[in-house]
């Protein structure tokens, strides 16, 4: 089990203009801010064919939790053929919380899909099914 703060995921906190391409994470993580499956923050970097399963958490108050990527940044960041059936889990408050992607600003997101479940705690703002 992994607790942190910040970009928190099993195969990468952060990818900043890399490549994630086939693999796969079961994964049991919590955090404070972006917290995914396969990657906390994706940053101008690519992830193609891969899959997440498991358990993500966002503490209280926390934005950006998703069960494959907590937030996908700038049009350059892309994510394809990909999938999650983790569980996300979130506090009270928490924000930017979603089955996929946390939330995603400007990627293309292309031939992805969702299972896992959400809980989340009271007063939770921009909650979705996949993103």
């Amino acid at each position: 089990m992994q607790y942190g703060d910040d970009a928190k995921s099993r195969i990468c906190g952060k990818n900043d203009n890399g490549t994630i391409s086939s693999c796969y994470s079961t994964v049991s993580v919590t955090g404070n801010n972006e917290v995914g499956g396969i990657c906390g923050l994706n940053d101008d970097g690519t992830i193609t064919t891969s899959y997440a399963k498991g358990t993500v958490t966002g503490r209280d108050d926390a934005p950006h939790i998703g069960g494959f990527c907590g937030r996908n940044l700038s049009w350059n960041g892309s994510i394809n053929n990909a999938y999650s059936v983790a569980l996300v889990t979130c506090g009270d408050n928490a924000s930017r919380v979603g089955g996929f992607c946390g939330f995603n600003h400007e990627g293309p997101i292309d031939n992805c899909y969702a299972a896992g479940l959400i809980s989340q705690g009271i007063n939770g703002t921009d909650i979705g099914g996949f993103c």
